[in-house]
């Protein structure tokens, strides 16, 4: 997977393809301010975030941030093609940010281009 050296992207495919655990957490940064709505920044992220779990299709994600901004951030993936089963929500404290716990479910390899 070709993704930008130090992105979120890159942090988490590395920590799928090293087998370290079965659930990691990141921050997910791109809402606009305090309100439901990504920047178009973090439309991208999203978009990014969306395939790296379509190319590891046993990984499940735990969402958690500010309900109305990561309710948006669960259905742009779903939209993307992340079954919302493979997604759980989880409202907490804290505007702006969203904390994603992925979890491996299996030792399988990321899908590639060449899979």
């Amino acid at each position: 997977m070709a993704a930008a050296s130090g992105s979120l992207t890159r942090e988490m495919a590395d920590w799928l393809a090293s087998r370290d655990g079965q659930s990691e957490t990141f921050t997910f940064h791109g809402f606009d301010e305090d309100r439901p709505k990504l920047t178009s920044i973090g439309l991208g992220r999203a978009a990014d975030l969306a395939t790296v779990l379509r190319a590891a299709p046993a990984a499940t994600i735990e969402i958690a941030g500010d309900e109305a901004q990561i309710s948006l951030l669960a259905h742009l993936l779903e939209d993307r093609g992340v079954a919302s089963e493979r997604m759980k929500v989880v409202p907490a404290a804290g505007i702006g940010t969203a904390m994603l716990t992925l979890h491996r479910g299996s030792m399988s390899p990321l899908m590639t281009a060449k899979s």
